[in-house]
This record gives structure tokens, sequence and C-alpha cells, in this order.
């Protein structure tokens, strides 16, 4: 396990992860590696996860899954994902002060409030199909979104009351923008429509 790895490393505020990595692990970074600021898994991959109650009290998690709420709350400013993700769960990185995420190609979800209260990031590049309710909500410093050809729908409040959005680039597949996506946007100025 990746607690067996770090040791008594667990005041770092770094972490490089090569391999495998799960859920297990994730709630021991939250729990144990509270001083962790930059955690590269670049070079990871995340297995499902069967075993004991866990961060949220599940005892179930899907591989190529950031969990749900693994991160949030945590000091993690610096994060660099597994190649091979397919999604960000619920609340993943709830309230972390996340400066820049760069969203792998495979990613194909962005779970509900997955990055609310981020309020040190200020931009982000989206090229998944799926973008659940409030999955940005409340990111104060957030100033721009491009949104890729892959998502044809904007769910609920995904952008609410980022009070600093200034410009949005929307997909030219979309079909739906969902009620109070950009509620509460209050310095949004530049909107690229699709044709």
């Amino acid at each position: 396990s990746l607690g067996q790895a770090v040791g008594n490393d667990t005041d770092a505020t770094s972490l490089k992860v090569s391999g495998t990595i799960n859920a297990a692990d994730f709630d021991f970074i939250s729990k144990e590696m509270t001083a962790l600021t930059t955690l590269d898994l670049s070079e990871a991959s995340i297995e499902a996860y069967h075993g004991d109650p866990i961060i949220t009290g599940r005892t179930d998690f899907k591989a190529n899954t950031l969990p749900e709420y693994a991160l949030a709350g945590t000091n993690i400013s610096q994060l660099m994902l597994p190649l091979n993700l397919m999604e960000i769960g619920e609340g993943a990185l709830l309230g972390t002060p996340i400066k820049t995420i760069n969203l792998p190609a495979s990613l194909e979800i962005i779970g509900n409030s997955a990055f609310v209260n981020c309020d040190s990031l200020t931009s982000v590049e989206i090229k998944c199909e799926i973008i659940r309710d409030y999955a940005f909500m409340d990111c104060d410093n957030l100033n721009s979104v491009v949104i890729g050809n892959a998502a044809d729908v904007i769910n609920k409040a995904v952008f609410k009351n980022c009070k600093n959005l200034a410009s949005v680039s929307l997909p030219s597949v979309l079909s739906i923008i969902g009620n109070e996506s950009f509620a509460g946007c209050g310095s949004l100025t530049t909107v690229k429509f699709p044709s």
C-alpha cells in the first residue's frame, strides 16, 4: 500500500506515484499526508477498490476514477492526473487550493461538485463529454473557461457564482445550457457561442 511505501515521511510536501493506486491510498493521502501540496499521478493508474469502508463510507470504487471526495479539503495546489483517467468523482477536489489542472484526453466525466470552492483555480480547458451539476461552482478566481467539442450539455449550475469568470468558449456541438449554469457570474463579458 502507499502507506507502507511512504512510511514515516507523512509530512512530505511533494509526492510522485508510479504504478497502481486505489481509493485506500487516497484515503491515506487525505488523512495522513496533510502537508502535501504537490501530487504527481501522471505515471500512476487507479485500480478498482473493494474492501473496508473508506472516504465516504463506501466499500467499492471504480477503476480509472479519481474517487469521490478523495482529495477534498486537502492542501494540494498542484496535481498531475493519470493519463488514463476516465472520471473525476463527485467532490473529488472540493475546497482544494489547486491552481491549475490539466485534464487528460482520456477523461469522459467530471462529477457533481468536483471542483466546488477551488478558489485558486484561474482557468480550465475541458475536453470531456459530461460535466455534471455544480462541477465548478463557487470557484471565486476562475477567469476563463474553454469547453471542447465533446460536451453537448452544460448541466445545472456548473459555473454558478464564479464571480470573476470573464470569458467562456462553448463547443460547436452544444445543445443545452442547464439552469443557473452561469448565475452569479457578474464579470462575464465574453461568451463564444457555437453557430
